[in-house]
């Protein structure tokens, strides 16, 4: 168990070392609150901008209503087609509608600030922070929950700034729809809470989000020289047991806890399970494993009659 969990401190020591990058890369996180999904016609009502290193380490956070937009009553713009039902009752909702309302009448905490909220003001702010990012040296790269609708209306209403960032983009969506199918314990810590469709409330989901798939490739990383003897034990043992080709893997998944540095880099929840049987509590994405559409436990081997119970 010792010298599997030395194997497991070992590489997360090498990966932390390794962190570095060729270049400086700054990941902008962007949400923005519209009147509709149609790039050509919605309105922007609220711009969220979180600013993190590729290890979600943060630099700048920035948010902001757009009050000037042209639509100023929600009954008519249903009538008129120009805003769907469902989402003028979600920004209702979120009182995203309200505060809109109290800039334009300069009341409550918004009186005389006005001129802060027109779209010329808030697409300049974020203009000259990302300009800045690009003159220190940094690569930027947008970011988000199907952050290519919102690249596509920035790129409309603000093209100096989508002009900053790189083509390359990181939609933490595509990752959760291929968790999905691949590994859904992941997708389901992934998802969390349901959208607030508030831009700051969103674009932190988002990154949340990443985090916990980042957490799992960190554990994933650094279980890897545990892996690979397993692999080795299989070529050069044939098709015996797993725990007789490589004992230190069944000492890693049979131990009560593992070693602190690797639990802190899994998910908080989703992703703990308990067998039924004998009450081993182990990481679903790490300790089970599933033949023929049934879980069995890495410890007494067997399909308890509760199967894989999740904490």
């Amino acid at each position: 168990m010792n010298e599997a969990h030395d194997m497991i401190r070992e590489r997360l020591h090498e990966l932390e070392a390794n962190r570095g990058t060729r270049e400086k890369v700054a990941w902008i996180w962007l949400d923005l609150e519209t009147t509709g999904l149609e790039v050509e016609a919605a309105e922007v009502l609220e711009v969220a901008v979180v600013i993190t290193t590729p290890r979600l380490d943060e630099l700048w956070r920035w948010s902001s209503l757009i009050a000037d937009g042209s639509i100023r009553d929600l009954d008519e713009a249903i009538r008129s087609g120009e805003v769907a039902p469902h989402v003028a009752r979600m920004h209702v909702r979120s009182d995203l509608w309200a505060e809109l309302c109290d800039v334009r009448s300069g009341e409550g905490a918004f009186e005389m600030k006005q001129d802060q909220f027109t779209a010329k003001r808030v697409w300049g702010t974020l203009t000259q922070r990302l300009s800045a990012y690009v003159g220190d040296g940094y690569t930027l790269h947008l970011a988000g929950w199907n952050v290519h609708y919102d690249r596509a209306v920035l790129m409309r209403d603000a093209p100096v700034a989508a002009a900053l960032c790189s083509h390359r983009l990181v939609d933490v969506s595509s990752i959760h729809q291929t968790m999905r199918h691949l590994l859904p314990d992941v997708a389901k810590a992934m998802r969390g809470a349901r959208p607030t469709h508030r831009a700051m409330a969103d674009v932190e989901q988002a990154i949340d989000a990443m985090r916990v798939f980042q957490r799992w490739v960190d554990a994933l990383l650094a279980a890897q020289p545990v892996l690979e003897g397993v692999a080795s034990g299989i070529a050069y043992g044939g098709a015996g047991d797993i725990a007789a080709a490589a004992p230190e893997l069944e000492a890693f998944v049979q131990a009560p806890t593992t070693p602190q540095q690797l639990e802190s880099l899994l998910p908080d929840e989703g992703c703990r399970s308990t067998c039924a049987q004998c009450g081993l509590t182990t990481s679903s994405l790490l300790g089970w494993s599933s033949y023929g559409g049934k879980d069995f436990c890495p410890a007494c081997k067997n399909n308890p009659p509760g199967g894989m119970q999740e904490l």
